[in-house]
């Protein structure tokens, strides 16, 4: 699949989210259609070491959305931290134990999850009505 390229001017919405003690900006990009296919992150020290990480993962993040990586697909593959250990029968049953993101990549990830997820209904619901 090529890579989609995105229009000069495009709707953008900045949503803060917290991670531990520390508040995060994620700005997100849309594309015509509304889908999210670009990401910048911010909340560190500029210049810092980890303002760089976020840059570069912001980066990655939005290259594989313009490839149409699902953001569903990124975000159950980065690492996350159980809120509890699983009980007997989990482990039995092999059910999925609640968690949280390990990252505030992570943390970004499901939040532009969660916002894609938001656009996705609101077009639902629109073409239900058109219908």
């Amino acid at each position: 699949m090529p890579r989609e390229r995105l229009p000069d001017r495009r709707e953008s919405v900045n949503v803060d989210f917290t991670v531990g003690d520390q508040v995060y900006t994620a700005t997100v990009g849309r594309d015509p259609e509304g889908a999210i296919r670009e990401v910048f992150l911010g909340g560190a020290k500029e210049g810092s070491h980890m303002a760089m990480v976020l840059d570069d993962a912001a980066v990655v993040i939005s290259v594989a959305l313009q490839y149409g990586v699902p953001v569903s697909e990124m975000a159950k593959s980065v690492a996350h931290v159980r809120l509890r250990p699983p009980t007997p029968e989990e482990l039995d049953a092999g059910a999925p134990v609640p968690s949280v993101p390990a990252t505030v990549i992570g943390a970004a990830l499901e939040l532009i999850e969660r916002l894609q997820a938001d656009v996705d209904h609101d077009h639902e619901t629109m073409e239900a009505v058109d219908a």
